[in-house]
């Protein structure tokens, strides 16, 4: 809850100092810069969510082979680093701002719509 509450306060602050800075200083500034930063948030998560679940684990096993294959060939790997698909396809990664990322970017973006169609 306490990321939660600051990546909404560091967003609030944002867009306030948008909305002051923009001359023509209405509250669609505000609402829109919002969104924005809001969507960032929630694209950020997304991409947290899928790296998370073992998405790009075997795109990262097959460059990690590519490369000891060209080291051997240039002669600079002399270890015969022996790394087997099952030690990244159960690999697991963890961030630690996933969920805050996915419900802030989620509440902030869905309340800018609710508010922009209160406007019209």
């Amino acid at each position: 809850m306490k990321n939660f509450s600051l990546l909404l306060a560091i967003d609030l602050l944002i867009s306030f100092f948008y909305d002051i800075i923009s001359k023509n200083s209405n509250n669609f500034a505000f609402i829109n810069c919002a969104f924005i930063i809001g969507m960032f948030y929630f694209l950020a998560g997304s991409l947290c969510y899928v790296w998370e679940k073992g998405f790009f684990n075997i795109t990262l096993f097959s460059f990690k082979k590519i490369n000891n294959e060209i080291q051997k060939r240039k002669g600079l790997l002399t270890d015969d680093d022996n790394v087997t698909l099952k030690d990244y396809v159960y690999r697991k990664n963890k961030f630690f701002l996933t969920s805050n990322l996915l419900s802030c970017g989620g509440f902030i973006s869905s309340l800018c719509i609710m508010i922009s169609f209160l406007y019209i």
